[in-house]
C-alpha cells in the first residue's frame, strides 16, 4: 500500500510499473502510482524497485533533469560532466571533471575579460574553431588530433588510447 494514496498492489506488478518507467527516461519526480497520478516517496520507489542497475539508471536521469534546470549549469563537451558558471557575473564554466574551461554563452574556450565578440576576432578562436572544424577527436578524452603524416594508426598523447586511422588507397598505411 502507497502512503500517499493508499493504493494496493503486489509488489511485482509495481515493480514492473516502475521498471517500465524507468526505462521509458523516468525521474523521481514523474514516478507515480500504477492506478492514479499520485507520486511516490523515496523509500517506496527503493522498496519496489530492487534492480540497482535500475536504481541507478533512476538516480543519473534524474540527477541529469536536475542539473539541466539549473540557470548556471551546462554540460561540458568534453567528457560526461559538466560545470557551474561563476557566481561573480562571469560566464566562464569549469567541468568539475576534466577541468576544461568554456564559455557558456558561446561555447567555445573561456575568454575572461573578453566578449564573445572580441574573442572571435582573435587568432587564438580562429585556431579554436578550425581545430574543432578539422582537426579528429579522441574517442575517450576528446582532445583534438592532428594526423599530419607517417602511419595512420595513433596514439593519444593525453590519455594514451589507441585509434587506428582510416583506410588509404584500400591500405592501412
Amino acid at each position: 500500500m502507497l502512503g500517499g494514496c493508499k493504493h494496493r498492489f503486489c509488489y511485482e506488478c509495481g515493480g514492473n510499473w516502475l521498471k517500465a518507467l524507468i526505462e521509458g527516461g523516468g525521474t523521481y519526480d514523474s514516478l507515480r502510482c500504477v492506478f492514479c497520478p499520485g507520486g511516490l516517496t523515496y523509500a517506496e520507489v527503493k522498496q519496489l524497485v530492487s534492480c540497482s542497475r535500475l536504481r541507478s539508471t533512476l538516480e543519473r536521469t534524474s540527477l541529469e533533469l536536475c542539473l539541466t534546470k539549473m540557470e548556471d549549469f551546462t554540460w561540458c563537451r568534453w567528457c560526461q560532466s559538466g560545470g557551474i558558471a561563476q557566481s561573480t557575473g562571469c560566464t566562464d564554466v569549469q567541468c568539475n571533471d576534466c577541468s576544461r574551461a568554456w564559455c557558456m554563452l558561446c561555447g567555445f574556450n573561456a575568454h575572461a575579460g573578453m566578449s564573445c565578440e572580441e574573442y572571435h576576432a582573435t587568432d587564438e578562436h580562429k585556431s579554436e574553431k578550425w581545430t574543432m572544424e578539422v582537426a579528429r577527436h579522441c574517442p575517450s578524452c576528446k582532445v583534438p588530433i592532428e594526423k599530419n603524416g607517417g602511419c595512420n594508426d595513433m596514439t593519444c598523447s593525453r590519455c594514451l588510447t589507441w585509434m587506428r586511422g582510416r583506410r588509404m588507397d584500400g591500405r592501412m598505411h
